[in-house]
């Protein structure tokens, strides 16, 4: 968490969040809660990503957490080659990724 933002901060500063620093390329979200006991109520805005410089920020941690999702997939649907194959369609895609991943 960046900020926290009450409601009525945010119509002080006429709806503008506040600004964000970056020092590296990486994503970041707008996430709204309530303080409602009752439920768990938020709302959340897709993922941002943010560069910093030329080179995208690529994790190998991150790269790796979704081969072994494909090779966990591709094992749970082998009896289904149609479904296998396009499993393992996508793994060039994120082993040519993880050659050009530039942090841990």
């Amino acid at each position: 968490v960046a900020h926290e933002v009450r409601l009525s901060e945010l119509v002080d500063r006429q709806v503008r969040l506040p600004s964000l620093h970056f020092d590296n390329s990486g994503w970041f979200l707008v996430r709204a809660m309530t303080n409602e006991t009752k439920n768990y109520q938020f709302a959340s805005t897709g993922p941002y990503y943010v560069q910093k410089g030329q080179e995208p920020r690529i994790s190998r941690k991150s790269v790796q957490f979704f081969l072994t999702w494909l090779d966990e997939a591709a094992n749970k649907f082998a009896d289904n080659l149609e479904v296998h194959k396009e499993i393992m369609s996508a793994r060039p895609y994120w082993q040519d990724l993880l050659s050009k991943a530039n942090v841990d």
